[in-house]
Protein backbone atom coordinates (compact mmCIF):
# COMPACT_ATOMS: atom_id res chain seq x y z
CA UNK A 1 0.00 0.00 0.00
CA UNK A 2 2.86 2.35 0.84
CA UNK A 3 4.54 1.66 -2.51
CA UNK A 4 1.25 2.28 -4.30
CA UNK A 5 0.82 5.61 -2.49
CA UNK A 6 4.33 6.68 -3.47
CA UNK A 7 3.62 5.65 -7.07
CA UNK A 8 0.33 7.58 -7.08
CA UNK A 9 2.00 10.71 -5.71
CA UNK A 10 4.70 10.39 -8.36
CA UNK A 11 2.09 10.15 -11.13
CA UNK A 12 0.19 13.16 -9.79
CA UNK A 13 3.35 15.24 -9.52
CA UNK A 14 4.36 14.27 -13.05
CA UNK A 15 0.93 15.35 -14.33
CA UNK A 16 1.08 18.54 -12.27
CA UNK A 17 4.44 19.64 -13.61
CA UNK A 18 3.69 18.58 -17.20
CA UNK A 19 0.70 20.93 -17.17
CA UNK A 20 2.93 23.70 -15.87
CA UNK A 21 5.58 23.18 -18.56
CA UNK A 22 3.49 23.01 -21.75
CA UNK A 23 5.21 25.98 -23.42
CA UNK A 24 8.55 27.75 -23.33
CA UNK A 25 8.00 31.04 -25.17
CA UNK A 26 5.06 33.28 -25.92
CA UNK A 27 4.26 36.14 -28.26
CA UNK A 28 1.79 38.61 -26.73
CA UNK A 29 -0.24 41.22 -28.63
CA UNK A 30 -2.29 43.96 -26.99
CA UNK A 31 -5.13 44.92 -29.32
CA UNK A 32 -7.71 47.67 -29.49
CA UNK A 33 -10.73 46.71 -31.54
CA UNK A 34 -12.64 49.21 -33.66
CA UNK A 35 -16.24 49.75 -32.49
CA UNK A 36 -18.77 48.46 -34.99
CA UNK A 37 -16.28 46.40 -37.01
CA UNK A 38 -16.97 43.10 -35.17
CA UNK A 39 -13.38 41.92 -34.91
CA UNK A 40 -14.55 38.93 -32.85
CA UNK A 41 -16.12 37.45 -35.98
CA UNK A 42 -12.78 37.64 -37.78
CA UNK A 43 -11.11 36.04 -34.79
CA UNK A 44 -13.53 33.12 -34.84
CA UNK A 45 -13.91 32.64 -38.60
CA UNK A 46 -10.30 33.23 -39.70
CA UNK A 47 -7.60 33.64 -37.09
CA UNK A 48 -8.78 30.92 -34.72
CA UNK A 49 -8.90 28.46 -37.62
CA UNK A 50 -5.40 29.49 -38.67
CA UNK A 51 -4.17 29.10 -35.09
CA UNK A 52 -5.72 25.63 -34.84
CA UNK A 53 -4.03 24.65 -38.12
CA UNK A 54 -0.67 25.80 -36.73
CA UNK A 55 -1.33 23.77 -33.56
CA UNK A 56 -2.27 20.68 -35.58
CA UNK A 57 0.89 21.10 -37.67
CA UNK A 58 3.02 21.32 -34.53
CA UNK A 59 4.13 24.90 -35.25
CA UNK A 60 2.63 26.33 -32.05
CA UNK A 61 1.31 24.64 -28.90
CA UNK A 62 -1.45 27.06 -27.93
CA UNK A 63 -3.36 30.23 -28.76
CA UNK A 64 -5.35 32.22 -26.20
CA UNK A 65 -7.51 35.32 -26.47
CA UNK A 66 -8.33 37.38 -23.38
CA UNK A 67 -10.82 40.20 -23.01
CA UNK A 68 -9.52 42.90 -20.68
CA UNK A 69 -11.98 43.83 -17.97
CA UNK A 70 -13.34 47.26 -17.06
CA UNK A 71 -12.30 48.96 -20.31
CA UNK A 72 -13.75 52.13 -21.80
CA UNK A 73 -13.59 53.58 -25.34
CA UNK A 74 -10.54 55.51 -24.13
CA UNK A 75 -8.70 52.39 -22.92
CA UNK A 76 -5.49 51.67 -24.86
CA UNK A 77 -6.53 48.06 -25.59
CA UNK A 78 -9.31 45.60 -24.84
CA UNK A 79 -7.96 42.26 -26.11
CA UNK A 80 -4.79 40.30 -25.40
CA UNK A 81 -3.76 37.53 -27.79
CA UNK A 82 -1.13 35.04 -26.64
CA UNK A 83 0.63 32.56 -28.95
CA UNK A 84 2.50 29.76 -27.17
CA UNK A 85 5.45 27.85 -28.63
CA UNK A 86 8.25 25.55 -27.56
CA UNK A 87 10.61 26.69 -30.33
CA UNK A 88 11.00 30.46 -30.54
CA UNK A 89 11.65 30.20 -34.30
CA UNK A 90 8.08 28.91 -34.69
CA UNK A 91 6.50 32.26 -33.83
CA UNK A 92 6.78 33.54 -37.39
CA UNK A 93 6.11 30.28 -39.23
CA UNK A 94 2.97 29.24 -41.12
CA UNK A 95 1.11 32.48 -40.48
CA UNK A 96 -0.43 33.08 -43.92
CA UNK A 97 -4.20 32.80 -44.37
CA UNK A 98 -3.62 30.49 -47.37
CA UNK A 99 -2.69 27.79 -44.86
CA UNK A 100 -6.43 27.39 -44.22
CA UNK A 101 -7.79 28.82 -47.49
CA UNK A 102 -5.36 27.90 -50.29
CA UNK A 103 -7.85 28.86 -53.00
CA UNK A 104 -8.40 32.43 -51.84
CA UNK A 105 -7.81 34.91 -54.64
CA UNK A 106 -5.37 37.79 -54.38
CA UNK A 107 -8.29 40.23 -54.46
CA UNK A 108 -10.17 38.46 -51.68
CA UNK A 109 -6.98 38.27 -49.64
CA UNK A 110 -6.48 42.01 -50.04
CA UNK A 111 -10.10 42.64 -48.97
CA UNK A 112 -9.62 40.42 -45.90
CA UNK A 113 -6.41 42.21 -44.94
CA UNK A 114 -8.04 45.62 -45.28
CA UNK A 115 -11.01 44.47 -43.20
CA UNK A 116 -8.69 43.07 -40.54
CA UNK A 117 -6.64 46.27 -40.38
CA UNK A 118 -9.80 48.32 -40.06
CA UNK A 119 -11.25 46.13 -37.31
CA UNK A 120 -8.32 46.31 -34.92
CA UNK A 121 -5.06 48.01 -34.10
CA UNK A 122 -2.08 46.29 -32.49
CA UNK A 123 -1.09 48.66 -29.69
CA UNK A 124 1.95 46.72 -28.40
CA UNK A 125 3.72 43.38 -28.76
CA UNK A 126 6.21 41.44 -26.67
CA UNK A 127 8.01 38.10 -26.55
CA UNK A 128 8.53 36.36 -23.22
CA UNK A 129 10.24 33.21 -21.94
CA UNK A 130 8.46 31.10 -19.34
CA UNK A 131 10.48 30.78 -16.14
CA UNK A 132 8.20 28.75 -13.89
CA UNK A 133 4.59 27.92 -13.17
CA UNK A 134 2.04 25.44 -11.88
CA UNK A 135 -1.53 24.38 -12.55
CA UNK A 136 -4.11 22.38 -10.62
CA UNK A 137 -6.52 22.25 -13.58
CA UNK A 138 -6.50 20.54 -16.97
CA UNK A 139 -7.67 23.50 -19.08
CA UNK A 140 -7.09 27.22 -19.12
CA UNK A 141 -9.13 28.88 -16.35
CA UNK A 142 -11.75 31.53 -17.07
CA UNK A 143 -10.03 34.48 -15.38
CA UNK A 144 -6.45 35.74 -15.50
CA UNK A 145 -4.78 38.56 -13.61
CA UNK A 146 -1.71 39.81 -15.44
CA UNK A 147 0.89 41.56 -13.30
CA UNK A 148 3.52 43.64 -15.07
CA UNK A 149 6.77 43.86 -13.11
CA UNK A 150 9.77 46.15 -13.43
CA UNK A 151 12.93 44.56 -12.05
CA UNK A 152 16.03 46.78 -11.83
CA UNK A 153 19.10 45.86 -13.84
CA UNK A 154 21.13 43.26 -11.96
CA UNK A 155 18.24 42.12 -9.73
CA UNK A 156 16.78 39.53 -12.10
CA UNK A 157 18.25 36.49 -10.34
CA UNK A 158 17.12 37.78 -6.94
CA UNK A 159 13.63 38.45 -8.22
CA UNK A 160 13.33 35.03 -9.87
CA UNK A 161 14.46 33.33 -6.65
CA UNK A 162 11.78 35.23 -4.76
CA UNK A 163 9.05 34.12 -7.18
CA UNK A 164 10.25 30.51 -7.11
CA UNK A 165 10.48 30.43 -3.31
CA UNK A 166 7.11 32.12 -2.84
CA UNK A 167 5.36 29.60 -5.10
CA UNK A 168 7.33 26.48 -4.21
CA UNK A 169 4.46 24.87 -2.27
CA UNK A 170 1.18 26.24 -3.66
CA UNK A 171 -2.08 25.63 -1.82
CA UNK A 172 -4.44 23.61 -4.00
CA UNK A 173 -7.39 24.86 -1.93
CA UNK A 174 -6.59 28.53 -2.58
CA UNK A 175 -8.68 30.58 -5.04
CA UNK A 176 -5.72 30.74 -7.46
CA UNK A 177 -5.69 27.48 -9.44
CA UNK A 178 -2.73 28.20 -11.73
CA UNK A 179 0.19 30.59 -11.93
CA UNK A 180 3.18 31.36 -14.11
CA UNK A 181 5.84 33.99 -14.54
CA UNK A 182 7.84 34.97 -17.59
CA UNK A 183 10.78 37.15 -18.52
CA UNK A 184 10.54 39.66 -21.34
CA UNK A 185 12.97 39.06 -24.19
CA UNK A 186 12.20 41.58 -26.93
CA UNK A 187 13.11 44.76 -25.02
CA UNK A 188 15.29 45.64 -22.06
CA UNK A 189 16.65 48.77 -20.40
CA UNK A 190 15.70 51.54 -18.03
CA UNK A 191 13.08 53.02 -20.37
CA UNK A 192 11.20 49.74 -20.84
CA UNK A 193 8.02 49.82 -18.79
CA UNK A 194 8.12 46.18 -17.62
CA UNK A 195 10.47 43.22 -17.98
CA UNK A 196 8.69 40.41 -16.10
CA UNK A 197 5.09 39.24 -16.27
CA UNK A 198 3.27 37.07 -13.77
CA UNK A 199 -0.17 35.56 -14.35
CA UNK A 200 -2.63 34.42 -11.69
CA UNK A 201 -5.46 32.20 -12.91
CA UNK A 202 -8.87 31.66 -11.31
CA UNK A 203 -11.90 29.53 -12.12
CA UNK A 204 -14.29 32.45 -11.84
CA UNK A 205 -14.57 36.22 -11.44
CA UNK A 206 -15.87 35.64 -7.91
CA UNK A 207 -12.78 33.61 -6.98
CA UNK A 208 -10.50 36.33 -8.36
CA UNK A 209 -12.36 39.00 -6.38
CA UNK A 210 -12.18 36.92 -3.21
CA UNK A 211 -8.42 36.56 -3.66
CA UNK A 212 -8.04 40.29 -4.12
CA UNK A 213 -10.22 40.99 -1.07
CA UNK A 214 -7.85 38.97 1.12
CA UNK A 215 -5.10 41.01 2.79
CA UNK A 216 -2.17 38.66 3.45
CA UNK A 217 0.51 39.21 6.07
CA UNK A 218 4.13 38.85 4.93
CA UNK A 219 7.34 38.26 6.83
CA UNK A 220 10.03 40.94 7.05
CA UNK A 221 12.27 38.88 4.76
CA UNK A 222 9.57 38.61 2.13
CA UNK A 223 8.74 42.31 2.37
CA UNK A 224 12.42 43.01 1.81
CA UNK A 225 12.46 40.63 -1.17
CA UNK A 226 9.49 42.49 -2.69
CA UNK A 227 11.81 45.47 -3.12
CA UNK A 228 13.55 43.57 -5.92
CA UNK A 229 10.65 44.51 -8.20
CA UNK A 230 8.01 47.15 -8.77
CA UNK A 231 4.46 46.19 -9.66
CA UNK A 232 3.79 48.52 -12.59
CA UNK A 233 0.23 47.41 -13.31
CA UNK A 234 -2.19 44.59 -12.56
CA UNK A 235 -5.15 43.92 -14.86
CA UNK A 236 -7.89 41.31 -14.95
CA UNK A 237 -9.01 39.57 -18.12
CA UNK A 238 -11.63 36.98 -19.06
CA UNK A 239 -11.03 34.08 -21.42
CA UNK A 240 -12.56 34.64 -24.86
CA UNK A 241 -11.17 31.49 -26.46
CA UNK A 242 -8.35 29.02 -25.93
CA UNK A 243 -6.97 26.49 -28.40
CA UNK A 244 -4.64 23.56 -27.76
Amino acid sequence: MKKFSIFLISVLLTSFFSQAQDWKYASISWIRTTPGENYNTLLKDKWAKLAQKRIDDGTIVGWDVWGVGHTTPESPYNLIIVTLVNDIDSLGKNVGIRKIDPEISDMDLEILQQKNWGARKIMAEAVVARKNGYSFVDSLPQIAVFNYMKVPLGYGAKYEKMENDLNRSPDKNAPRVAWSYSKRLDLNGENVGWNYLTADFFKSYKAAMQARANTPSYSKDLLQAFKSRKLVKSEMAGKVMSLR
